[in-house]
């Protein structure tokens, strides 16, 4: 035999987690109810139908009372939710719940994850409780068919993924205590410090590992944003630099105060700073304020700055060591000694462009293969020699450049040296290795006419009876 309930609740104030899942006095309403008595005293009840005009529910439930036991299955506004609870004599309970969620099931019930986490993510709550008190809950989501699109990071849905949640119950609210994370290239862990409120105030990162990055640090909560602070062994700047980390997801930041410490930074591939320290704010969907200290490859100083200008942003970097610069920037190699500088101004027209000029007084060039390749074309064999043993001296160099996501462009950029003057100006396609270079080889600088007034892709000249010659480089920077 079976039993049929039925309630108006047209007259009901429900309060749900989340928005979506609350219902007013007044509003539409109806739950019914099929109950069957079961074998041993439990209770079944086979058919449930929950309406309001925001949600709808079905699902049966099963209770043994004798053993202390639970189950069901209910579909909430489609959404499958399965638990099992066991009881025990002393008043201590687990219950067991699936939930088949994805970003709008979650932002119902007030956490919004979108846009950085959007798809399907199946969830499962072990929820420990001493009679009707919740002592612990532990929420994991499985995010392999979900798409992450965090800062810094981004997974496309099949690639394995999991979420481990930590919570507890404060004043009635729950509080997120410890978290877990790991997915392809990435991987986090750490706790939660929470306030009066329950909201988080500070998260302590444990350990944070993102690509090359290997780094523990705080996050704290402040008025308008955030504040990080980090100390690790390695920090990847490549996609930042290239600005492959700006998105959706960056740019729906708030304000960010970043300082840290670290003992390896990468900006390029195969290219590192060392004892890196650094203070940046980030607002707006862009770096405002960037100052920065670091080692080069042998130890010399390098400094960096950015700061809010009109037009866009003024970056400036030195060294001391203009040749260990421009190695560990990737300009060219085998230059040494001097002093360098980049000045220019960073902006979003037609892109993330960088236009400046880089300066360096005072350095030499050994044993680089591509000037030694020029220099024997223009058979300046003796020239050659000091380029092999050590090294031509340039007393000046100055190339305006221009630099976006795809290409780095030269505008008429010249070394000039007692023994050799260079100019040169052409493209670099920075993604396909693709070069077009070109300019003007000039011995004895001094006996010949000024630089500047000798074309940089004309013919062949000859002033004071010493030959200029022009040349082109094309092809790919790997050969």
């Amino acid at each position: 035999s079976s039993a049929a309930f039925e309630a108006d609740l047209r007259g009901a104030q429900i309060d749900l987690p989340g928005e979506v899942w609350d219902k007013d006095a007044a509003a539409p309403g109806q739950a019914r109810f099929v109950v069957q008595p079961g074998a041993g005293g439990s209770l079944n009840v086979t058919g449930i139908t929950l309406q309001t005009p925001t949600w709808n529910g079905t699902g049966a439930i099963s209770v043994a009372a004798a053993s202390r036991q639970a189950s069901g299955n209910i579909s909430l506004n489609g959404y499958d939710v399965g638990f099992r609870w066991q009881g025990e004599a002393d008043g201590r309970g687990l219950l067991l719940t699936t939930l088949q969620a994805d970003e709008r099931m979650l932002a119902a019930f007030g956490y919004p994850v979108a846009p950085w986490v959007t798809g399907p993510m199946p969830m499962a709550f072990e929820v420990h409780t001493a009679r009707t008190s919740i002592t612990d809950l532990q929420v994991s989501a499985n995010l392999r068919d979900a798409a992450l699109r965090v800062p810094l990071y981004s997974k496309d849905p099949g690639a394995e993924a999991e979420a481990i949640l930590g919570l507890s119950q404060s004043g009635g609210a729950f509080a997120l205590r410890s978290f877990q994370v790991s997915a392809p290239e990435f991987a986090a862990t750490g706790t939660f410090v929470s306030g009066p409120d329950g909201a988080w105030q500070r998260i302590d990162v444990a350990r944070l590992v993102l690509s090359e990055t290997d780094t523990a640090g705080m996050i704290e909560r402040r008025p308008g944003g955030f504040a990080i602070t980090a100390d690790g062994q390695a920090l990847d700047l490549r996609s930042i630099l290239t600005g492959a980390a700006v998105g959706p997801a960056t740019a729906a930041l708030p304000a960010v105060e970043v300082s840290g410490h670290f003992g390896r930074v990468l900006v390029a591939e195969g290219r590192w700073l060392s004892d890196v320290t650094a203070s940046a704010l980030y607002s707006g969907g862009a770096w405002r304020r960037v100052n920065a200290g670091a080692r080069l490859g042998n130890g010399s100083s390098v400094t960096f700055d950015l700061a809010d200008a009109q037009g866009g942003q003024d970056v400036t970097i030195r060294s001391p060591d203009a040749g260990e610069l421009f190695s560990a920037l990737g300009f060219f190699q085998g230059a040494t000694g001097g002093t360098g500088e980049i000045k220019g101004k960073l902006n979003d027209e037609n892109g993330r462009t960088l236009t400046g000029t880089v300066r360096a007084e005072n350095f030499r060039i050994a044993r680089a293969p591509a000037l030694a390749q020029l220099l024997a074309v223009a058979s300046l064999t003796g020239t050659l020699d000091t380029l092999q043993g050590q090294g031509i001296a340039f007393s000046s160099f100055e190339a305006p450049f221009r630099i976006n996501a795809t290409t780095l462009t030269l505008q008429q950029s010249r070394a000039v040296g007692q023994s050799l003057c260079i100019t040169v100006e052409g493209t670099l396609r920075r993604a396909e290795g693709e070069l077009n270079l070109g300019g003007v080889i000039v011995p004895l600088c001094p006996v010949n006419r000024l630089l500047g007034d000798i074309p940089l892709l004309g013919d062949l000249i000859v002033g004071e009876g010493i030959g200029a010659t022009n040349y082109r480089v094309t092809g790919h920077t790997s050969s």
